[in-house]
């Protein structure tokens, strides 16, 4: 286990924490009210909630499915085989529809696509064509033409689009991010990423499309900026039918390269 805090920042934590717990035995006050300080402050506008439609009823549509129906956002689920929608809108209490039945509806704010890869782009684009923000799963999309594409489409919809990078969001990776940005742990020459579980092993994408995203996403945000230059290298294993290809991926960052010249 790794601890981002400097033996000399622990008297402080801990004097903070004796103070907590002092003012939470003090007999308690009579809270601030705005009419003590002279604040007239108005009430807050009534926002409507958001409602996001899930298009993918899989695997990951299952956890995805779970945490917006949590949020209580969840309006409706689509999916290419009816049956998997209706056992899903059993499951999480929602309305079911195929796809085309989904986009067309005016009771969506976005949807959230994990469909398999090679339909991100199409149904990305027309979710926003039809005005809905869309939040698709990695891999984003499976070549560079694609993703310009869906871009574009973004832009010219003036709506939102987000890629499921998911890991960015742990709070494990959030607090090593935020002690590089402050230089607790130095500076950073060089990072290595290895994938040591095979998860699965799918038949629309390879590896560097269904795995190598997250680590890039990572290491993108801990060096601040994209790499100068790189480049893939291909090994064949031992045993091809088993597992596939074993890829190497070295990047030459900018950032680091001026940090090495000094």
């Amino acid at each position: 286990m790794v601890s981002f805090v400097k033996p000399s920042c622990r008297p402080s934590l801990t004097l903070t924490l004796c103070n907590r717990m002092q003012r939470l035995t003090e007999p308690a006050a009579r809270p601030t009210t705005a009419e003590d300080v002279g604040l007239n402050i108005q009430p807050k506008k009534q926002v409507a909630m958001t409602r996001i439609g899930l298009i993918g009823c899989g695997m990951w549509g299952r956890n995805l499915a779970r945490n917006l129906a949590a949020l209580g956002v969840l309006t409706g689920v689509a999916d290419r085989h009816l049956t998997r929608a209706e056992k899903f809108a059993d499951e999480f209490g929602t309305a079911h529809s195929d796809v085309d039945e989904l986009l067309a509806g005016r009771d969506l704010d976005g949807v959230v696509i994990a469909t398999a890869a090679p339909t991100h782009a199409e149904l990305a684009c027309r979710a926003l064509e039809c005005g809905l923000h869309a939040y698709v799963e990695k891999p984003f999309a499976l070549t560079l033409a694609e993703a310009e594409r869906m871009s574009a489409a973004a832009t010219k919809a003036g709506r939102q689009l987000m890629v499921g990078h998911l890991i960015r969001y742990h709070d494990a990776f959030l607090e090593l991010q935020s002690q590089v940005e402050a230089g607790v742990i130095g500076e950073v020459h060089h990072v290595s990423a290895n994938r040591l579980a095979m998860g699965r092993i799918r038949a629309t994408e390879s590896v560097i499309h269904d795995l190598c995203p997250h680590d890039v996403s990572l290491i993108l945000a801990i060096m601040g900026e994209g790499p100068g230059a790189g480049q893939l290298f291909r090994r064949q294993p031992c045993d091809a039918r088993q597992c596939g290809h074993a890829v190497e991926l070295p990047c030459l960052f900018r950032r680091a390269q001026r940090r090495n010249d000094h």
